[in-house]
């Protein structure tokens, strides 16, 4: 209840946020805490669901969620510079004009968003940074249809990555010739996909030289699809393909 003092926040690098209820003397905290963590380079927003405010939309919410928090760092030149980023169970559909005000995203090299929904806009404000992530993790997304390939895009525009996490429902629209580029230099891929719906695995899964980690989930397999002695896949320590069956043409 007693906020600290700002010395003692100087050197802190790290800070998760979590909101379960609005309060406006937990965002007055909050935003007390933020202005004073001024070597701070890795943010965890975290909500308890997305509809916190009762009295409105959950998507304007979010933009007066993040304009109380971020209320010391809202004009120019107040940024925080961050290298990791994650937000869990947040409507990004009005809030990236704010986000990308409060928060300088151009260094970023780990990104997470899960449980989130309207991506879009987002994707599409850091899309033109070409951001040299490490790491890339989007699980449990709420969308529909694919009106919007920003993700798709996205993933395209990002230099070489190491580690992607895709998880949610439809991903029938997603191309995975996005992924061709970083086949080189992928260590760790998981893709899920709804189990009811299932897809070929493509080729663009394949050969990727350095990749330690692997799952795969709703997909169906193609013959001569699965390893051989002559597949780099053989030398993958930890393999997870789970799959409804094998698929011959």
């Amino acid at each position: 209840m007693i906020a600290p003092a700002s010395d003692e926040l100087a050197h802190i690098t790290n800070l998760q946020i979590y909101v379960g209820v609005v309060d406006y003397d937990h965002m007055d905290r909050a935003g007390s805490i933020i202005a004073h963590t001024s070597a701070l380079q890795g943010l965890d927003l975290e909500f308890r669901e997305m509809g916190i405010y009762e009295d409105e939309e959950y998507c304007d919410g979010a933009v007066r969620i993040m304009e109380d928090m971020f209320y010391a760092r809202t004009k120019p030149g107040q940024a925080m510079r961050l290298k990791s980023l994650r937000i869990t169970s947040m409507c990004l559909l009005l809030v990236s004009e704010v986000l990308t005000t409060v928060l300088e995203l151009k260094d970023l090299k780990h990104l997470q968003l899960v449980r989130c929904k309207d991506i879009d806009p987002f994707l599409r404000r850091l899309e033109p940074f070409g951001l040299n992530l490490s790491s890339l993790c989007i699980e449990d997304l709420d969308q529909e249809d694919w009106t919007d390939y920003a993700i798709v895009d996205f993933i395209r525009s990002l230099g070489p990555l190491k580690r992607l996490t895709l998880r949610f429902n439809n991903m029938e629209g997603f191309d995975q010739d996005a992924l061709l580029s970083h086949k080189s230099s992928l260590e760790s891929l998981r893709i899920e996909d709804d189990p009811m719906e299932e897809q070929p695995i493509e080729h663009a899964f394949r050969y990727a030289p350095n990749l330690e980690q692997l799952a795969l989930s709703g997909f169906y397999l193609e013959d001569g699809w699965l390893p051989d002695d002559q597949d780099p896949f053989c030398d993958t320590p930890d393999l997870l393909v789970s799959v409804g069956s094998s698929y011959s043409n």
